[in-house]
Formats: structure tokens, C-alpha cells, sequence
């Protein structure tokens, strides 16, 4: 499995719950590793709800 495909994965099924993961889609998500050494990481692409209600994403945390 590719970082890419992971990352895609773990933002779906991981940060948004699980009521929301049929209504909010990451379309065209990427990203690029990092140089040594840094510990920040950008992710680009686009989120869409396909939902009635709002939703809010207010922080994004990645681990490990």
C-alpha cells in the first residue's frame, strides 16, 4: 500500500466519524513526503460533503 493510499484511508476512517464517512470525501488528495528531519506534512485536495447538515473539521492530527 502506498503512502498516498494510507493517508486517503486513515483521513476517511480515521478523523471523521463514522456517520460522517458516506457524506465527506477526500477527492484528489496528496501529498509529499517530507525531508529528513521535518515534522510537519501539507495534504492537498479537495473535501466535499455530500451531506445535509454542515459539517465542521476543526483540527487534523496525524500520529507516528
Amino acid at each position: 500500500m502506498s503512502f498516498k493510499t494510507g493517508l486517503v484511508g486513515f483521513l476517511l476512517f480515521g478523523v471523521i466519524s463514522l456517520n460522517a464517512v458516506a457524506e465527506v470525501r477526500l477527492l484528489e488528495g496528496w501529498t509529499r513526503s517530507p525531508p529528513p528531519g521535518v515534522d510537519r506534512l501539507a495534504i492537498y485536495g479537495r473535501l466535499v460533503n455530500d451531506g445535509e447538515p454542515p459539517v465542521v473539521l476543526s483540527r487534523l492530527e496525524l500520529a507516528g
